[in-house]
């Protein structure tokens, strides 16, 4: 594989990579009602890689400046497996309030595999401390309340020079319900899906908001983008298919049908 930061389109679309965190109950005790907080990911897979195994051994949210864990068991997952899916890692009930931060804990041991085999991911820091995502999201009582954790690959698995394979996880934490995604299909000039094409929500002014990466059926999903109209761009073997004033509503999905690459 070549020397440089893995390039993908997702702990989406990281493959975008994304976790959510939703819930809603009653206090057991008559008091007030709490807040339930389950987790899921989704990730954005990498154009160069057939997998990405990490085991997920815990999810913590802060609570009042104490960290409470969320998974009842740790949970091995391929990343490149979560392009359009959701895998979910565990709940717990919160009283209401606004949380700011999760942390992740990753086990031993991670791997990359690609077409020169499967080798090591070492992850340079976190490993006592958890990977510390920023978010900001309310439990309010007897509403679901649903948290985002976008892990991108694409930017979290870089190749040094000396050949060492380096987990740097980049996570973007959002609220699901204040957020949409975009989904949709490329093909070639002959309606054929087209596997591992870059696909891309681009802001008005050119900047990319998400990526995804195609899978075998030529399908594809942006996750985690703010209310707006983007411009979906996708690009595979020098060849762009673009579609313009795509409206991305929150808690929807705006399926864009196929984005057919020039002959």
């Amino acid at each position: 594989m070549p020397g440089r930061a893995l390039a993908a389109a997702a702990l989406a679309g990281l493959v975008a990579s994304a976790l959510f965190i939703s819930g809603c109950g009653s206090d057991s005790s008559g008091g007030t009602a709490q807040g339930r907080l389950s987790v899921v990911m989704v990730d954005a897979p990498d154009p160069s890689a057939t997998a990405v195994d990490v085991t997920i051994t815990d999810v913590q949210a802060n609570v009042d400046g104490q960290w409470m864990s969320i998974m009842p068991e740790p949970r091995d997952l391929n990343l490149l497996a979560l392009a359009t899916a959701e895998a979910s890692l565990g709940s717990i009930t919160l009283p209401p309030g606004s949380y700011t931060q999760v942390r992740l804990f990753l086990g031993e041991s991670p791997t990359i595999t690609d077409a020169d085999g499967t080798h090591l991911l070492r992850v340079p820091s976190g490993d006592q401390t958890g990977l510390k995502v920023n978010v900001d999201h309310e439990v309010r009582p007897g509403v679901t309340t649903t948290l985002l954790l976008d892990f991108n690959v694409e930017q979290s698995v870089v190749l040094t020079g000396n050949g060492e394979y380096l987990l740097k996880p980049v996570i973007r934490g959002v609220v699901q319900e204040l957020t949409g995604t975009i989904s949709g299909v490329v093909t070639d000039f002959r309606g054929r899906p087209v596997k591992g094409a870059r696909v891309a929500a681009l802001l008005p002014d050119g900047s990319e908001a998400n990526t995804a990466l195609t899978q075998a059926d030529g399908a594809f999903k942006l996750w985690a983008l703010a209310p707006g109209t983007y411009t979906v761009e996708a690009t595979f073997a020098n060849k762009e298919a673009e579609q313009e004033g795509v409206a991305v509503a929150a808690g929807a999905d705006t399926a864009v049908g196929a984005l057919a690459l020039p002959q």
